[in-house]
């Protein structure tokens, strides 16, 4: 996932240190300015990052389903995730934005699902049914079961 979105690619002049596996030290001495006999690359901060963008796109660490919280912009000309596991079974999730309106296709959640708009948006009027305003303006929220949402979406003041 990580690599698809462009975030492992290796600093210039930088390829063949195990940097491009998403590798780095994980341990570092200010007295020797060092790693000492801890050499890169660690497969601990490869995870992190992984863990990272996954939570990014899926969280499912309370009781709510929230989708899109942490996408870049340049993620939303069209995103995927394939299989990933979450509290309520293997989770598979779509989301594209074009022009004005913002789109997800997910795998339906017994519970209620908060999707969170493209960066520096807002809904454009009220949320069609059965979406409901979330929390922020950049939050939507859809009840459980559902699969899918289609909104239209306008730069918020100040985003531009």
């Amino acid at each position: 996932a990580a690599q698809s979105l462009g975030l492992l690619a290796p600093p210039l002049g930088d390829e063949g240190h195990g940097h491009e596996e998403g590798g780095a030290g994980e341990t570092f001495s200010r007295a020797t300015r060092d790693f000492g006999r801890n050499f890169p690359p660690h497969p601990t901060s490869a995870a992190a990052l992984l863990a990272q963008v996954r939570n990014s796109l899926i969280y499912d660490d309370d009781d709510t389903l929230r989708l899109t919280l942490g996408a870049r912009e340049s993620w939303w000309r069209a995103g995927r995730v394939r299989r990933a596991p979450t509290r309520w079974g293997l989770m598979s999730l779509d989301f594209e934005r074009r022009e004005s309106v913002a789109t997800w296709h997910w795998s339906p959640v017994p519970v209620w699902t908060a999707l969170t708009l493209p960066p520096g948006t807002r809904v454009r009027g009220a949320p069609p049914p059965p979406l409901a305003a979330g929390s922020r303006p950049d939050v939507l929220m859809c009840p459980p079961g559902q699969s899918s949402a289609s909104v239209a979406i306008e730069f918020a003041p100040g985003s531009r």
